[in-house]
């Protein structure tokens, strides 16, 4: 599943690729039934709305999201939604919904899962990790607006396995599998306990923050499938793990979710 960072460099390749053109036009593909759970109706004629417009193209923590004035479609990725340029294998058309065109460029939007989501002028999640913007690039959350986000949104942190809480709150976080297992197991943390103040609550969203970052700059985290970048191209940062799917760690299974640590 894309987690904060491969959201971040897909807004970031959107943007690029549609170089502040006005978009042209938007088809909308597959069964009605299938398409309207993950494009509803509402965000469907909120697309057709923005055509003629350039579009502003954003994410916060694993949201996505497509602008133009006060119309926002927010889009959740799933465990395998994405957007690629090149043309759709015939093979794969049961799993293409949508064509999004700016001119002669044209970003497909696939899911073999169907997992994915949209909705309209949906409300940011508080305690987002960071994202992307056009203007300021990838950014990351304040440590205080995290802190306080420890009060309210991302509660829980001394009552359960620091995994399970990472996880659990992925959706407003950005955190997914490798990020959590990750940060934990290169601060030397056990996933099974749970944080034992709020000081090490905040330094483990820190963690996470800094690894988010890197991932970023490697243009994601690809393991040879669920995730590529726009292009089609892998993101390079699964080489630089030292714990997730590394030879040396050890592998257990906590709430049906793989869990990677080195004992230390």
């Amino acid at each position: 599943m894309p987690e904060l960072p491969e959201v971040a460099v897909l807004a970031k390749d959107l943007t690029g690729f549609t170089a502040g053109r006005p978009l042209t036009n938007v088809a909308f593909l597959g069964r009605r039934s299938t398409l309207t759970k993950m494009i509803p109706s509402p965000v469907q004629r909120a697309f057709l709305t923005m055509r003629g417009h350039p579009v502003r193209i954003t994410s916060n923590g694993k949201h996505l999201y497509l602008s133009v004035r006060q119309t926002r479609v927010q889009i959740r990725l799933g465990m395998t939604g994405w957007f690629q340029v090149r043309p759709v294998p015939r093979e794969y058309a049961p799993h293409h919904f949508a064509t999004l065109v700016w001119g002669n460029r044209r970003a497909h939007f696939l899911d073999f899962r169907r997992f994915s989501r949209m909705a309209i002028n949906a409300e940011e999640h508080k305690g987002a990790l960071g994202g992307f913007e056009p203007i300021k690039g990838f950014f990351l959350a304040p440590a205080r607006e995290l802190s306080v986000a420890l009060n309210h949104s991302l509660r829980g942190f001394h009552s359960r396995p620091r995994i399970t809480w990472l996880l659990n709150h992925g959706v407003r976080t950005g955190i997914g599998n490798y990020l959590a297992n990750e940060a934990l197991g290169r601060l030397g943390l056990s996933p099974f306990e749970a944080c034992r103040d709020r000081k090490e609550a905040l330094a483990l969203l820190t963690a996470s923050q800094k690894l988010a970052k890197e991932s970023f700059a490697c243009g994601g985290t690809s393991f040879g499938i669920g995730y590529f970048r726009l292009d089609g191209s892998e993101g390079t940062f699964a080489q630089k793990l030292r714990v997730y799917r590394h030879p040396a760690a050890r592998r257990a299974v906590l709430n049906g979710r793989p869990v990677y640590f080195r004992p230390v």
